[in-house]
């Protein structure tokens, strides 16, 4: 069954690692990281520091969960990833902390006209189905205090705060 967006689109779905990526995927990505977390970052104690932020996202273990349309250009027979345009994804990588295997999830990113959508829940259960496949003992995830919607989106799907992390077990 092809995943569909409320508004009827079809969507497809790729987890890649930050090598497979393609120019186009990450200037995609890095635009909706920039147009949606620089205001708020600068606002934020962690401050914006586009380089530093890159090097994070981009990084060699980073791993991505990556949603996208078709685009007009896909019916003329190119291929899925030139015909298709990102409208979300995330980022995670695996880790150990304190003695646990976790997965850190690093963003989770939708483009404006696809918020809303149950996009973001749609990439928070494949982390979490990810996460269990894996044999991770948790997730975890940073949110800026500035960040109020995002935070209380976490919480609505069973995340709590864990000194200052929100995670869920």
């Amino acid at each position: 069954m092809q995943p569909t967006l409320k508004l009827g689109n079809r969507f497809s779905v790729r987890l890649l690692k930050s090598s497979e990526l393609t120019n186009e995927e990450r200037d995609s990505m890095w635009a909706i990281i920039e147009h949606n977390m620089s205001t708020m970052s600068s606002q934020s104690s962690m401050g914006w520091d586009a380089e530093d932020k890159q090097k994070e996202t981009f990084h060699s273990d980073s791993r991505f969960i990556i949603l996208s349309v078709a685009t007009s250009e896909s019916d003329t027979g190119r291929s899925e990833q030139q015909g298709a345009q990102v409208i979300g994804f995330s980022v995670f990588r695996f880790d150990y902390e304190e003695g646990e295997k976790l997965l850190y999830c690093y963003e989770v990113q939708l483009c404006e006209s696809s918020r809303r959508l149950g996009l973001g829940r749609f990439l928070m259960h494949e982390i979490i189905r990810i996460g269990r496949a894996w044999n991770m003992e948790k997730v975890m995830l940073t949110v800026l205090k500035v960040n109020t919607d995002a935070a209380r989106f976490y919480r609505e799907i069973g995340y709590a705060e864990l000194q200052s992390f929100i995670s869920r077990r």
